[in-house]
């Protein structure tokens, strides 16, 4: 089961296995997620990660590599640009819908 908390981004190409990942986080491109992982909230996971089975990630990191490992604190820059990337896909389902007249 895949379980997936409220403004998350998950960029194309992720794989998601039996994981579960909390609120305001951001899967980069082509990142593989294993049975078993779970993400805290205020994460950032990089494009082209495998993250291992059973991996924990605590809150407020960067994830990256292969395998994954956490490899700093995520910034408030970081911080700020994951709501804003959240901000900007909920705006574009709210003009997609607009322009359907839904």
């Amino acid at each position: 089961m895949v379980s997936i908390g409220s403004n998350v981004i998950i960029a194309h190409g992720a794989i998601l296995h039996d994981v579960t990942i909390k609120s305001y986080v951001l899967v980069g491109m082509g990142s593989i997620l294993m049975t078993g992982v779970f993400c805290e909230d205020h994460v950032i996971i990089a494009a082209g990660s495998i993250v291992k089975e059973n991996f924990h990630i605590p809150t407020n990191v960067v994830v990256a590599g292969n395998p994954a490992r956490i490899v700093k604190s995520l910034s408030d820059d970081q911080r700020k640009r994951i709501y804003q990337g959240v901000k900007t896909y909920q705006d574009l389902v709210k003009r997609y819908k607009k322009s359907k007249g839904k």
